[in-house]
């Protein structure tokens, strides 16, 4: 048994640290190109996309953003994880609001060998996810992000990464 658990732990760490993670994925619902899932696995692309629970949060919500302004719409809104959907009724609608909430000390709930639970549900320990829909107008029925507006608040924060990251397109 023990030979087993340093084995796996070896192949695990080989796997983690070779650079063989994931790219951040925007994949578009085939039946709604509006909406797209924007998911980030821990320790893809550059070291910091994805290091842990919050940088991942804050990560997939600039790929929320550019992916939005890149398939020429102007806002997105949150459809997943139901903690803050604006479809099921969140009022987060700035970068600042996700910010304050998602990455705040308080944002990580629980995180217990490497079973990290989320405050905002975005994030665990593998994977941060947002279901996000994309529209040219503010929704009326819905609070809303301004693509833009949230890449300004990311920057301004020093939260924006502007290196060279490549984003995998579904």
């Amino acid at each position: 048994m023990k030979k087993i658990v340093v084995i796996s732990i070896a192949a695990l760490s080989a796997i983690v640290f070779s650079g063989c993670a994931q790219k951040p994925i925007v994949a578009f619902n085939p039946n709604n190109k509006s909406e797209a899932l924007v998911s980030i696995r821990n320790g893809s692309g550059s070291p910091s996309w994805g290091a842990n629970e919050k940088t991942s949060a804050s990560n997939a919500l600039q790929v929320a953003a550019e992916a939005t302004l890149k398939e020429g719409k102007q806002y997105f809104y949150i459809i997943k994880p139901d903690e803050i959907s604006n479809v099921k009724g969140s009022m987060m609608s700035s970068g600042k609001e996700y910010l304050e909430k998602c990455l705040s000390s308080s944002g990580v709930m629980l995180n217990v060998g490497g079973m990290g639970l989320h405050k905002c549900g975005v994030s665990n320990n593998t994977m941060a996810k947002l279901v996000i829909g994309m529209s040219d107008k503010r929704p009326e029925n819905m609070m809303s992000y301004d693509a833009n507006e949230v890449i300004t608040e990311l920057k301004a924060q020093g939260l924006y990464d502007d290196g060279k990251k490549e984003v995998e397109r579904r």
